[in-house]
């Protein structure tokens, strides 16, 4: 892409056929002509079956993709009906199964008054369906000119009939109909929908409905824009015999409707592996998010960003908690799917010291030449008779020890003997484990 005409994309277009055929052939052919921008020829596929008195369906998934496929399984899935095998070609289901763990259920049926068992688990009545679960939870359903498919979905109404009044009878760039519905109907769900006419077959009478010109109780008046319903002239040759039309009053209707559910992305769960750490320490987290049915969403389709309250205690480096310095902030993740951000609850997590963190400390500013003699033997010996003391739970004692190891660290008269980062960061560990002593 980007690279000119011709130039090689890694971009395929696969298709899957689930139904039996006795011969495909692949074939080059020249696109219609009178469709700006088609290309000079095309590829076909010619899939072919032989006999006599066939019935053939031909159930196929057409999967676009670049580089990788998305799509790990594509299986045809039974269909029952009240428990018994549903045998024909009537109605198909079919079973998409993503490598990011998604499946989708797609499922049509001719017979839209007919109630189907998708794959032993999964209830459909309508022309067309789709239901995606992961984890076998749902979350993702969609039923056109049907009732319901899965549990997502309350019964719904499948369609609108009535029967045609008038039309546009004339040539015209601004066309209309007129119909009259057979039960109560909603104006604010028909426009952009289609209206199907049966007609006597010999062309489709098939309008997208553009707009509501007027409503008088159940008669009402659809805006179907420059598409004439005029078929032909009724004579060649004497123009003043009028049009035939594809339509004709007291013609049935219908107006297919559908159905979305798309579960709200509800809840991000942050997962810290270490709530209590010490100075420079780290610990990992992990984030999980789930739809409001509990079906799981794929984090690697979402934006997430870890946050600290207080970066001076815990910072986030690339995913992962550091402790700073001794305190507590509260960790909490935060989460962006598909437009929608949703937050975790925070997490507290607590930089914490004890005699052993100080003497790590001690000793790397020592190894780090941060720490030289003669302050090395007094902050060391300071620090011993405080653990000493500890030992022996004579917090007292203990604190008296460790606040002559400050004393010894801020002497002026041995300034040169220890960096300014590590008298800093001494001093705040060490008061730290001076006010926990305290409080106990």
């Amino acid at each position: 892409m980007g690279k000119g005409a011709g130039a090689p994309t890694d971009i395929h277009l696969r298709l899957t056929m689930l139904e039996q055929t006795d011969s495909v052939a692949i074939t080059t052919g020249v696109p219609p002509r009178n469709k700006p921008g088609n290309p000079s020829e095309l590829e076909y596929l010619v899939a072919h079956r032989s006999g006599t008195n066939l019935d053939s369906m031909f159930t196929s998934v057409i999967e676009p993709y670049k580089g990788q496929r998305l799509i790990n399984n594509i299986s045809k899935v039974e269909l029952t009906v009240d428990g018994q095998p549903f045998v024909g070609n009537d109605a198909r289901a079919v079973k998409v199964e993503f490598a990011d763990g998604r499946v989708d259920y797609v499922v049509y049926s001719v017979n839209n008054d007919v109630t189907f068992v998708v794959d032993g688990k999964i209830g459909f009545k309508g022309f067309f369906g789709v239901y995606s679960e992961r984890e076998g939870i749902p979350f993702y359903s969609y039923v056109n000119d049907g009732e319901f498919i899965g549990d997502l979905i309350d019964s719904t109404t499948a369609s609108y009939t009535g029967t045609v009044v008038d039309f546009t009878r004339q040539m015209s760039l601004e066309n209309e109909v007129t119909v009259q519905f057979n039960s109560e109907f909603d104006p604010e769900n028909l426009v952009g929908r289609f209206v199907y006419v049966q007609n006597d077959g010999i062309r489709n009478a098939t309008y997208k409905i553009r707009g509501i010109k007027n409503i008088a109780g159940n008669v009402v008046t659809f805006d179907i824009g420059d598409i004439t319903t005029i078929r032909r002239w009724a004579d060649n040759n004497d123009f003043s015999k009028g049009y035939i039309y594809d339509m004709a009053p007291g013609q049935a209707f219908v107006i297919p409707l559908s159905t979305e559910y798309i579960a709200p992305f509800a809840q991000v769960v942050l997962n810290v592996e270490n709530e209590t750490l010490t100075r420079a320490q780290t610990t990992n987290v992990s984030v999980s998010a789930w739809f409001e049915t509990g079906a799981p969403i794929p984090m690697e389709n979402t934006l997430v960003e870890i946050i600290s309250t207080d970066p001076e205690i815990i910072r986030v480096e690339n995913g992962t908690l550091v402790a700073v310095n001794p305190g507590t902030a509260k960790i909490y993740a935060k989460v962006k799917y598909q437009g929608v951000t949703v937050l975790s609850e925070q997490i507290d997590v607590t930089v914490t010291v004890n005699i052993g963190s100080v003497r790590i400390l001690i000793d790397l500013y020592i190894q780090g030449n941060e720490l030289e003699m003669p302050i090395i033997a007094q902050v060391r010996n300071s620090l011993k008779q405080a653990e000493h003391f500890i030992g022996l739970n004579d917090l007292t004692s203990a604190i008296y020890h460790l606040q002559n190891l400050l004393k010894h660290l801020n002497n002026e008269a041995l300034k040169d003997h220890v960096t300014e980062n590590a008298k800093a960061i001494l001093n705040i560990d060490v008061q730290a484990l001076i006010d926990l002593l305290n409080a106990q």
